[in-house]
């Protein structure tokens, strides 16, 4: 999972959502988030491959107490959900995935790399199309 959309994501919920905002949660995550990529940065320049299971287990115990806060602030409601809920919901669903990067240190945080590369194709392409046509 790409973990450079989840700070935009929460970021932007933080900004517009009045519960999230008195709560803090969004925040919290975000500076975890940050946190775990500077961790991870320390415990590769060591030699390691993932990081030392006492981090690993004070990671994962702040990720579940920001994503339980967040599900706490957005209930589940009849229908569809709100966009906060169902990423707090996301997060819950794929926290192995989300945090892979600090237990795999072969795994990045994010994939801009990759989609950066793809969506240059995609705009050559679309661009190429265009002027065809």
């Amino acid at each position: 999972m790409c973990n450079a959309h989840i700070p935009r994501e929460a970021t932007g919920i933080g900004e517009f959502d009045p519960h999230t905002r008195a709560d803090g949660w969004a925040e919290d995550l975000v500076t975890l988030l940050g946190n775990t990529h500077r961790w991870v940065a320390h415990w590769r320049d060591r030699g390691h491959t993932g990081l030392p299971a006492f981090t690993y287990d004070d990671l994962s115990t702040r990720y579940d107490h920001v994503v339980d806060r967040a599900l706490a602030v957005h209930p589940a409601r009849p229908g569809r959900q709100t966009p906060t809920r169902n990423l707090a919901l996301r997060l819950q669903a794929r926290k192995t995935e989300f945090l892979r990067f600090a237990a795999d240190f072969t795994v990045r945080f994010s994939n801009n790399v990759a989609e950066q590369a793809v969506r240059m194709v995609k705009s050559k392409t679309t661009a190429e199309s265009s002027v065809k046509g």
